[in-house]
């Protein structure tokens, strides 16, 4: 019943080892999200740009801000976040935080938007619905990679 095992089932389950492992392949699979999602514009892009007429810029901009929150995010320091003091740089990584948080929030609602207005365009239910996957495959990878990135301490 050690090592985080209930008993029941007759197997010790190595947590240590599970977490080293999602640690050592976890940025794979987060890079893996983001290269999808970064694949999934240019996929809209140049097929909208093949079939029909291009799609207007701002479709494709919840997955360049997705892309930028994504990667702002993973610039946010662990260890300033861990901190409980409420003044000076620790305050800062937590108001920085707050602003990916945001500029998430609004990359995935703005996908939203751009899959409901593009209607009138020919391949606009297709980009609408790309730009929502791109968005979320791209936020998916950022925060994985957030999630699974060691630090010194931990």
């Amino acid at each position: 019943m050690e090592d985080g095992c209930c008993g029941c089932c007759g197997y010790d389950f190595d947590w240590e080892g599970c977490t080293e492992r999602c640690r050592s392949m976890g940025p794979v699979w987060a890079g893996a999200l983001f290269g999808a999602g970064v694949w999934c514009i240019l996929d809209v892009v140049c097929i909208t740009t093949k079939y029909s007429d291009p799609m207007p810029f701002y479709a494709y901009v919840p997955g360049l801000v997705a892309a930028l929150a994504a990667l702002l995010l993973n610039v946010t320091s662990r260890e300033r976040l861990a901190s409980l003091e409420g003044e000076g740089e620790d305050c800062w990584a937590r108001v920085w935080l707050l602003f990916c948080y945001l500029m998430s929030i609004g990359a995935a609602v703005g996908a939203v938007v751009v899959l409901f207005s593009d209607v009138g365009h020919p391949l606009g239910a297709y980009a609408g619905a790309t730009g929502v996957m791109s968005t979320g495959l791209i936020l998916g990878g950022g925060l994985l990679m957030w999630v699974v990135r060691s630090t010194d301490g931990e």
